[in-house]
């Protein structure tokens, strides 16, 4: 049984039924207002991370051509770095034992790729007019991943697998869907708009960490083992932040896009649920048909 505060006069109770009158209508205004800020905030943050990621992107890029010609149009530097390059790829023959059977050299090209043939044996493109001992180190650390025990090493079970390229090649549907699939899950459990946005934001987390793969694999797989070849000599800060930029490009990829892909999902999906616009299109659709 319930029990009710009875005013001791009439104007008393008048007070106070419009005071709980006016509390109602702010409280139920406070649980349309946060949602509605959400919604917003989400929007804006998608826009924010699209640009910022682009942004990035093209800095990542034109930094590293950029350092790509320094080394092509100074002979000295040329010079040295080609030296690098030939003691890293020693050191790791000496430290894998495995001897890259095909390098293919593509000069003028800025392209550096590692790959493994049906058979087995190993390919490594780089670029002669441009050698750059870091960039050759990352490639033969693919090497190295490309013949390791994906079970004992779970980076290069993402590569061999394919499974990583796989997540970076979807990272923005992976994204989408696991924000998507946590608002489906939030608003089933919940029955509102809060916990919707909670399960995006958690579903979307989970998506953006599922389209990592590739990142994980090009940044701590390759490069890690990179720094590992690189002469005694080579100066390792500058080439952990070379590799830093390079892995980073996966980032943008990645991660990034996946995160951009949760959080334009979860703002349209709270939009689509918000009673505000459910009520307003019910209108529309009701004026179109009359």
């Amino acid at each position: 049984m319930q029990y009710y505060y009875l005013p001791n006069s009439s104007v008393e109770a008048e007070e106070q039924a419009s005071f709980e009158t006016q509390e109602g209508l702010s409280a139920r205004k406070r649980l349309h207002e946060r949602p509605t800020a959400a919604i917003g905030a989400l929007g804006g943050s998608t826009a924010i991370a699209e640009a910022a990621k682009k942004a990035i992107w093209t800095d990542l890029s034109k930094t590293l051509s950029k350092e790509f010609d320094e080394i092509r149009n100074d002979p000295a530097l040329r010079k040295k770095q080609m030296e690098q390059v030939i003691k890293t790829y020693n050191n790791f023959v000496e430290q894998t034992g495995n001897p890259v059977e095909h390098i293919i050299n593509q000069p003028g090209s800025n392209k550096w790729a590692a790959a493994q043939l049906p058979n087995g044996e190993d390919v490594v493109w780089w670029d002669s007019s441009a050698p750059h001992a870091a960039v050759m180190a990352h490639e033969l650390g693919h090497v190295n991943m490309n013949h390791a025990n994906p079970i004992l090493d779970p980076l290069a079970g993402l590569q061999t697998s394919g499974i990583g390229r796989l997540s970076g090649n979807n990272a923005f549907a992976i994204g989408a869907g696991g924000a998507a699939l946590g608002a489906l899950v939030g608003r089933m459990r919940g029955k509102n708009l809060k916990d919707q946005l909670i399960g995006s934001g958690i579903g979307g987390a989970l998506g953006t960490i599922g389209g990592s793969g590739q990142f994980a694999y090009e940044l701590g797989g390759a490069s890690g083992r990179a720094l590992d070849y690189l002469p005694e000599d080579y100066d390792q800060q500058d080439a952990a932040g070379d590799l830093l930029r390079a892995g980073m490009t996966y980032g943008m990829a990645g991660p990034a896009t996946a995160a951009v892909g949760a959080l334009g999902t979860g703002a349209l999906a709270a939009a689509i649920s918000h009673p505000r616009l459910r009520r307003f299109a019910g209108e529309a659709f009701k004026d179109q048909a009359a």
